[in-house]
């Protein structure tokens, strides 16, 4: 624990003689973090990720500092970041940078139009506003395509996330809305969940 303690100290003089232009160091606490990340241009000043960040296959090579259910406090102090972005408000990684003086968000969007509100909060965070305010302009696209080639009778679909639990998209998932602009029902949007456990009797049924 003094050890732990010495690190924080000596992260926050860093923090305090760093240069106000220098680049983020970002850790990404979710899967989804890291993707977006990489995708608006924040890939080289991301330093840790987290458990199953696996695209691009450049967030492979980046240390591991826990899983989007909770990160290492000590493991993301050790990386001296400049902003933390976890899945989750209650992460202690979150609790402890804010202590720090540290830049924090949280990223749990609901709906594809918190994914896009999301995509261009994390930009504005990473200081790569521009790139992600271009990537949410061309997914807005891509979605109203998708609307508008959408067949008129409706095919019942299921989709799952994970085999084993077997983990669906429920109601409240981006996954489910998604489903229903490219004209299909999603056999599971009465769950009011993001990512309800099912069993595969249900499925059947």
């Amino acid at each position: 624990m003094a050890a732990f303690r010495a690190l924080c100290a000596a992260l926050a003089l860093l923090l305090a003689l760093a240069p106000a232009q220098a680049a983020e160091r970002i850790v990404a606490g979710a899967p989804h973090i890291c993707e977006i990340l990489f995708a608006i241009g924040a890939g080289a000043e991301t330093v840790a990720g987290v458990d199953f960040c696996d695209w691009p296959p450049a967030a492979r090579k980046l240390p591991r500092v826990g899983s989007y259910v909770g990160l290492n406090p000590e493991a993301v102090a050790r990386l001296a970041p400049t902003l933390v972005i976890a899945f989750t408000e209650g992460d202690h990684a979150l609790v402890w940078a804010r202590r720090h003086g540290i830049k924090t968000y949280a990223s749990h969007p609901q709906g594809l139009a918190g994914v896009l509100a999301d995509i261009r909060t994390i930009g504005r965070l990473a200081g790569h506003a521009r790139e992600a305010d271009a990537l949410t302009r061309r997914l807005a696209a891509r979605i109203r395509a998708l609307t508008q080639k959408a067949p008129k009778r409706r095919l019942r679909a299921f989709y799952e996330i994970w085999a084993q639990p077997l983990i669906t998209a429920g109601g409240k998932s981006f996954i489910s809305e998604l489903l229903v602009r490219a004209g299909f029902a999603n056999v599971f949007a009465g769950l009011d969940e993001d990512t309800p456990r099912v069993s595969l009797e249900a499925v059947i049924r």
